[in-house]
């Protein structure tokens, strides 16, 4: 006997076995009577015995034929179930989604995005995995990934957001006793806290487009760029952080150290797997993220 019949095949076996014949099989299950009766007869070929005794008007199960489905049928049904249970998940508005981000993205823009986004569907389930470094999407099974710059994960779907402009930093205590900047090159002289991996300084001056990149030697090396803004807050030196810090309470002692210099601006990009084959969760938090950014553009 061949073992390489289709499961399909098989599926349809045990679905019109249900009816008294098989035109109303046909009916049923909006088949063509002739594509179900080539598709039975392919079966039985493939398992080399006759599974059904069929005319026009009525068929009836073989020996065999009742042999097979009262082993087969309980089979099918979990196939079933298991096909249906697999439908819902994947394309209902519940169970779990794992997003990875920055740790100060969610403490500040994205925590209050990711909020609203589960008070509009409270069945699902968020598991956050924050780093300030890259995990691995696969291994740490991720469904959206938030990545500030050029991601280099080059096999999934990255989609810009939005973008963040990089504001040099400093209190005005430090600058006081310090001194002032008017040039970027002046910061060779200054106290700097790098939070990493921010750890190349461009520069472009807004009225006469100089470009100016700087490599600093920091005082202060920090993986985490809340924490360096409150070194920054505290009159440890200047640094360089992106816009959406100035939401802290810290921002009220700071002043921006070259107005007349922009820094760099970087790129916020989601993270997925697939365009097409994502489930409707996760196409539904894609497409909030988007339209939230959208709408709170001006105060990122």
């Amino acid at each position: 006997m061949k073992t390489n019949y289709s499961l399909d095949d098989l599926h349809l076996f045990v679905m019109a076995a249900q009816y008294p014949s098989l035109t109303q099989a046909a009916q049923v299950m909006d088949i063509p009577i002739a594509t179900l009766s080539r598709r039975l007869k392919r079966l039985e070929q493939q398992l080399g015995c006759r599974l059904l005794e069929r005319n026009a008007h009525q068929f009836r199960l073989t020996a065999a034929g009742q042999s097979y489905i009262e082993q087969c049928g309980p089979l099918v049904a979990d196939l079933t179930r298991a096909g249906d249970s697999l439908n819902v998940q994947h394309h209902g508005m519940c169970g779990r989604l794992c997003v990875t981000a920055p740790n100060t993205m969610v403490q500040n823009w994205l925590g209050q995005c990711l909020s609203d986004f589960l008070h509009q569907h409270p069945n699902l389930r968020l598991q956050l995995k924050l780093s300030n470094h890259n995990l691995d999407l696969v291994s740490d099974r991720v469904d959206l990934a938030f990545r500030a710059g050029m991601p280099a994960d080059s096999d999934w779907v990255a989609r810009q957001v939005w973008q963040t402009s990089l504001h040099l930093l400093a209190t005005r205590d430090y600058l006081q006793q310090a001194g002032s900047l008017t040039h970027p090159r002046q910061l060779a002289q200054h106290r700097l806290i790098v939070s990493d991996p921010i750890n190349l300084w461009h520069f472009r001056h807004i009225h006469n487009t100089e470009d100016f990149t700087f490599r600093p030697q920091p005082h202060i090396s920090v993986d985490d760029n809340l924490v360096a803004l409150k070194l920054t807050a505290a009159n440890q030196g200047i640094c360089l952080l992106p816009g959406y810090q100035y939401h802290q309470p810290e921002q009220e002692k700071l002043l921006n150290c070259l107005p007349d210099w922009q820094g760099q601006t970087r790129p916020i990009y989601l993270l997925y797997r697939d365009r097409d084959l994502i489930s409707t969760r996760l196409r539904t938090l894609i497409d909030f993220v988007v339209n939230w950014t959208e709408q709170h553009q001006a105060n990122l």
